[in-house]
């Protein structure tokens, strides 16, 4: 299986992504598996540890746009809830819901990986 297609098996609408991406699925793998190489999720995560609110805004809206336009649609759901919370200066659920965010980051990386 290629990872277009295990993306698919993990509920990834490639559909609507190659929409994106004019039905060019060479073009639209090579930006999927720039996305683990990303550092964006890995300094959320630290952001999220030292409860650095201003950067965990900022670092999850950045993966809020790159996971929507890679049709991660759960993952930028995530990220667009912690934006929220953060911006409503409710920090009482960011890690319940970095912990969701990381699980579905966690499938994505492992197909795109070779191991999901």
């Amino acid at each position: 299986m290629d990872i277009l297609e295990g993306l698919g098996s993990i509920g990834i609408d490639l559909e609507t992504v190659l929409q994106r991406f004019s039905n060019n699925a060479a073009l639209l793998e090579r930006f999927v598996l720039k996305f683990p190489k990303d550092e964006t999720y890995a300094a959320l995560r630290q952001a999220v540890e030292e409860k650095d609110y201003e950067r965990i805004e900022r670092e999850a809206h950045t993966l809020k746009g790159t996971a929507a336009n890679l049709g991660f649609d759960l993952l930028s759901e995530k990220a667009a809830e912690m934006v929220e919370n953060v911006r409503k200066n409710d920090y009482a659920d960011l890690e319940t819901i970095f912990g969701a965010l990381s699980e579905e980051y966690g499938k994505i990386v492992a197909v795109i990986e070779g191991n999901g």
